[in-house]
């Protein structure tokens, strides 16, 4: 009897040890299987990430921008500055006044050109014997003309690229000018479109090539200055070479409508 009731103890003892193995092996099958997955996964092949030219190119600019940005030349500020801010939209009327003033001290060159171009206003012009006054006034008006297309142009890319200007460096300057710019974006830049715009003009109507050495120096001040970026001012000088190639071509249509109020 008593050997009966150990056989069956032992019985009992032997399946609750066959029952807990069951039950500790089904506990460690989803750790197992976790792992396994885990460890696939990690060892699958990532996926490249896409190359982003924009974000490329923007990087190398801010890079290339911030040596000058950082550079320092107090004996040429005043130098500098002077092109930093003569096409500045404060005072954009400066280079239309010259243009002005070029038309009245070479009427003859104005009148050719607008002879070979507008040739229904001609013997009006030969009749006033090329009136300096309307060569200005003329003048003045297709300039500005010009001016708002470029302005309404830069304004509105600055507002569909959204570039902030450049962070305000502590590095000496004798002048600020980014406290001008503040609340404003920076690309494309509008200063060095301007001088583009009146140098190409000087160079397409009056064959000033000499001009257009103010381009890169207006473009160095706004970037020396800390108000742009190199890009920022390429993309500029583009738009303003663009646009006094576009009052050349189309100078007849333009002159059409020009002529009337100051001849």
């Amino acid at each position: 009897m008593i050997k009966d009731s150990y056989q069956t103890k032992q019985r009992l003892i032997s399946t609750n040890q066959e029952s807990n193995h069951l039950d500790s092996n089904a506990d460690q099958q989803p750790t197992q299987d976790y792992n396994r997955s885990s460890i696939n996964a990690s060892q699958a092949p990532q996926k490249p990430r896409g190359f982003n030219l924009i974000k490329y190119l923007d990087l190398q600019d801010r890079k290339l921008s911030r040596c000058i940005h950082q550079a320092e030349l107090p004996h040429f500020e005043y130098l500098i500055v002077a092109f930093g801010t003569i096409f500045n939209r404060l005072y954009c009327f400066i280079p239309i006044f010259i243009t002005c003033a070029l038309a009245a001290q070479q009427p003859e060159k104005l009148t050719i050109l607008m002879t070979n171009h507008s040739q229904k206003y001609a013997s009006k012009l030969e009749e006033n014997g090329g009136n300096k006054l309307s060569l200005s006034l003329f003048w003045l008006i297709f300039n500005t003309f010009l001016l708002l297309i470029l302005l309404f142009t830069t304004q509105t890319l600055k507002r569909l690229i959204r570039r902030n200007r450049p962070s305000a460096l502590r590095v000496a300057r004798k002048i600020n000018l980014t406290d001008i710019e503040k609340g404003t974006l920076s690309m494309p830049s509008g200063d060095t479109a301007q001088a583009a715009l009146w140098c190409g003009l000087m160079n397409l109507f009056f064959q000033s090539q000499t001009v257009m050495f103010m381009v890169p120096l207006v473009a160095l001040g706004r970037i020396y200055y800390q108000c742009h970026y190199i890009g920022d001012t390429l993309a500029g000088g583009m738009i303003g070479f663009f646009i006094a190639n576009l009052g050349f071509v189309h100078f007849d249509r333009i002159a059409s409508f020009i002529f009337p109020m100051v001849i």
